[in-house]
């Protein structure tokens, strides 16, 4: 289903190296496990029953570059999402994030560096949670999409941010 060596993308832990398979006998079962290495946490390792459905739906391919460019464009006439109530919109992009679903990562992105923009105007900041968020939002995004465009991870936020024409 999965080659060895290729990058996947595994829910919240992000981007992963598909490092091998291996069996291994837990609590008397002996069962077959998909080895994934987060990129960017040396030693780490995932490891995934190869025939646990539910966990291998978390493993998706790697988005390409033209998918980047239709996913940007998506977002960009998307409405923003923005809940004024703090706890409310920490629920939100909490849930966001856990659902690992591209869009609206990228959404959550987007309307996050809005407000910033937009704060900023007045002389305030982010909240530290919104700016966590942002964070947390912008590392599962960079990580892909550098494996996908072939370049350094640090670059990925000048680029969306020039592909969306939202400057910080």
């Amino acid at each position: 289903m999965f080659e060895i060596g290729t990058y996947v993308l595994y829910g919240a832990n992000g981007v992963c190296k598909i490092e091998g398979k291996t069996t291994d006998k837990i609590a008397g079962e002996e069962r077959e496990y998909y080895v994934l290495a987060p990129a960017g946490i040396t030693g780490a390792a995932i490891m995934v029953p190869a025939d646990n459905q539910a966990l291998l739906a978390k493993m998706k391919e790697i988005i390409s570059g033209d998918e980047i460019s239709r996913l940007i464009e998506a977002v960009k006439k998307s409405p923003l999402i923005w809940e004024n109530d703090n706890k409310k919109r920490n629920e939100l992009f909490g849930e966001i994030l856990a659902r690992a679903d591209r869009k609206d990562i990228m959404l959550l992105i987007r309307s996050i560096l809005i407000k910033k923009k937009e704060l900023a105007l007045s002389g305030k900041k982010l909240t530290l949670s919104d700016d966590n968020m942002l964070k947390r939002a912008e590392k599962l995004i960079n990580d892909e999409f550098a494996v996908a465009l072939g370049i350094e991870s640090g670059a990925v936020p000048d680029f969306i941010r020039e592909k969306m024409s939202v400057a910080e």
